[in-house]
């Protein structure tokens, strides 16, 4: 369709700048009133521009969403100067749907949520993003609800993350990164967690092929025990631990006269407590691909003259080495993560999420947000560099083989 002639289009520019000349000294200011015309016209402009190019509905789109804004920031907020701002933006994306429903909810936003307004406007856009491809789902209603419920619970999930990290400034990130007391407990973190989760892989890989290569009496009870980690509180755990392995009890006093070895208040007892609360996920994960690959291709390679320890070794390891990796990567992030069991046996030295707790108890919650905020980024850095290492070398397909 084509577009409005040009007389059309001057004559409403002229009669939009008649009504701002006469009218618009009575309620801006000049500087104001300026900008009104000015957005406004562009708004008259896209409105030729959606007519050409959709016909009528675009500009009936574009006018409703001009009146949508004009009543929620002009009349109830009273604010022209940002009806002006986001007018524009919005005749500016009217052509590209969802850059369209971005500005809406970064107005609703501003407009509602003053204070929240940039965290609500990012998950807002993200649960809209993904609304918008389910919509071009044709035929998986029920798939495309059923993911949008779970998509609203990752929105609370993301919610108190982003709240945290725009609450915090770069500068004083910068200074805790330089503070001696966050980088000795980064250094313990990492270190921990890093041994904590080679010896889970060590001893967690042959538990699980073992668990599901054989059937005895008793495989139900370990296969339960597995999972106690995960259910019971980890300060109950940290207790556990402390009085099992602790100084006073008689298997602490052993392995500190035999071996050398003290749990609590030390490196030693930060990976112990690790260990107990991140070998569950590796466990699992490497159980589940024994299982389902099954026994046939160790079969074949023992009637090669394959010995059981060589069949694991070329045969069955390497097709569930992508599930192992996934379960290391889950048993490391469960590791340096972990503060409840550590801080009842080994408080000293600190983690970092001991670090930020004693920031916390010490000085209040602005102090703690920044050692909080680096310890989510250095995570999630390392926990990305850890699955796109797991693509690169086992690829997408590795965990389906």
């Amino acid at each position: 369709m084509k577009g409005f002639p040009i007389p059309v289009f001057a004559v409403l520019a002229l009669i939009l700048i008649l009504v701002h000349g006469l009218a618009g000294p009575l309620i801006y200011d000049a500087g104001t009133n300026v900008v009104m015309v000015c957005s406004n016209l562009f708004c008259l402009f896209m409105a030729t521009v959606a007519w050409h190019r959709r016909g009528i509905r675009g500009t009936l789109l574009l006018a409703g969403v001009w009146i949508f804004l004009f009543l929620l920031i002009h009349v109830v907020a009273a604010e022209p100067l940002l009806f002006a701002v986001f007018s524009v933006l919005a005749a500016g994306t009217s052509m590209i749907q969802p850059f369209l429903g971005y500005t809406l909810i970064m107005a609703v936003s501003v407009v509602s949520l003053t204070h929240y307004w940039l965290i609500i406007s990012v998950v807002g856009c993200l649960l809209y993003t993904v609304a918008f491809q389910l919509m071009k789902l044709k035929g998986r209603l029920f798939h495309s609800l059923s993911l949008a419920t779970g998509v609203a619970l990752l929105g609370v999930t993301l919610f108190p993350i982003l709240y945290l990290g725009f609450q915090t400034s770069p500068q004083s990130l910068a200074v805790t990164f330089q503070n001696q007391e966050f980088r000795d407990a980064m250094k313990v973190s990492l270190y921990t967690s890093t041994v904590s989760t080679l010896l889970i892989t060590v001893f967690g890989v042959p538990l699980a092929y073992g668990l599901a290569r054989l059937k005895f009496s008793g495989k139900k009870f370990i296969d339960a025990v597995i999972d106690l980690p995960i259910l019971i509180p980890h300060s109950v755990a940290g207790v556990a631990i402390f009085g099992a392995f602790g100084p006073k009890s008689p298997v602490g006093v052993w392995l500190m006269q035999t071996l050398g070895l003290r749990f609590s208040g030390t490196e030693q007892g930060i990976i112990l407590a690790q260990i107990f609360v991140a070998y569950p996920f590796l466990v699992r994960s490497a159980m589940n691909a024994f299982e389902t690959m099954g026994e046939e291709f160790e079969n074949v390679a023992r009637t090669l003259g394959a010995s059981p320890w060589r069949a694991f070794w070329k045969v069955a390891f390497p097709m569930a080495l992508p599930a192992v990796f996934d379960g290391m990567i889950l048993s490391w992030a469960r590791a340096i993560s972990e503060f409840g069991s550590i801080l009842v046996i080994a408080p000293e030295p600190k983690t970092m999420s001991i670090h930020t707790f004693d920031q916390f108890l010490r000085f209040g919650i602005n102090e703690a947000r920044p050692p909080a905020v680096l310890l989510i980024m250095i995570c999630l850095w390392l926990f990305i560099c850890m699955r796109w290492g797991r693509g690169v070398f086992f690829g997408r397909g590795g965990r389906e083989s």
